[in-house]
């Protein structure tokens, strides 16, 4: 069984209570805690300070804020005649601190400088600069299409759709020979005009062909052009049969096989039931 504590009493909770708080302060009081201050450029500037000094202890020296001040430190650091290594650190540090916040205030000032310019120049060009005004009228092509340039680009990468029939040496050759059947019956009557009409087809085939284009007009090149698609005709035409009948036979081929394989199935089947039928005793060979 554990003893039962005896419970205290309010006067003597308090007195314990005032005895740690006491012990506590008297803690803080000993350590040096940090205060932060804002200086001039809005930094923070951390100080180490001790209230309760003891006797025979420095004072730290503070610390410049300003511009200034950092002169004024430095002035008195220049004045003294002790030239031991911390003065020597110490100066340098002060020289360093002050050119960099003098360096920031020149920054800060091109930076104002410079936003009051770009301002200024947007402005200008806002002033000067007006609204063009597309005053060309809309182009139509000759199938009534809006064209968006000088030149059209429609019809571009599209190719011209011959007939069969141009294509065709049979039809061509007909073609040509109506034609000279025209200008034989035409030479009878007027011979002048034919031979104009002579001419300018044979003109218009000079410039077809000198454009690049190809011109079927020769009847002894189409002739053998009709040789040539009709035996190709023919060559085809026998190999289609052959795979017609080559077709047919595998499939009269396959077919036997699958009847022949049915029979043999069937066959095996009756064998089997007369095996067992004569195992058995039921069936005498």
């Amino acid at each position: 069984m554990t003893p039962k504590k005896k419970p205290m009493k309010k006067s003597q909770l308090k007195a314990e209570l005032t005895k740690e708080l006491n012990f506590v302060k008297n803690l803080f009081t000993m350590f040096s805690l940090p205060i932060q201050k804002k200086g001039e450029d809005n930094q923070m500037d951390i100080e180490i300070t001790n209230k309760t000094k003891q006797d025979g202890e420095k004072e730290l020296p503070k610390r410049a804020r300003s511009i200034i001040e950092l002169e004024e430190k430095l002035e008195k650091m220049k004045s003294q005649n002790n030239f031991n290594l911390k003065t020597k650190l110490a100066k340098k540090s002060l020289t360093s601190k002050l050119n960099k916040k003098i360096k920031k205030r020149e920054r800060v000032k091109l930076n104002k400088h410079k936003v009051q310019a770009t301002i200024e120049s947007s402005e200008d060009k806002e002033i000067k600069v007006k609204p063009a005004v597309n005053t060309a009228k809309p182009i139509f092509n000759n199938e009534g299409k809006l064209v968006f340039s000088k030149f059209d680009f429609a019809k571009l990468g599209e190719r011209d759709r011959v007939s069969k029939s141009q294509k065709d040496p049979k039809k061509i050759l007909d073609n040509l020979k109506q034609q000279e059947e025209k200008l034989q019956k035409l030479a009878e009557v007027d011979s002048e005009k034919a031979n104009e009409l002579k001419e300018k087809a044979a003109w218009k085939n000079i410039l077809q062909k000198a454009e690049g284009e190809k011109v079927k007009d020769d009847p002894t090149l189409l002739k053998k052009s009709i040789k040539k698609m009709e035996h190709k005709k023919k060559v085809s035409q026998k190999k289609w049969e052959g795979r017609i009948q080559n077709v047919q036979k595998q499939k009269e081929d396959r077919q036997n096989k699958r009847r022949e394989n049915i029979s043999k199935k069937k066959k095996e089947k009756k064998a089997k039931v007369v095996k067992a039928a004569v195992k058995r005793g039921r069936v005498v060979i």
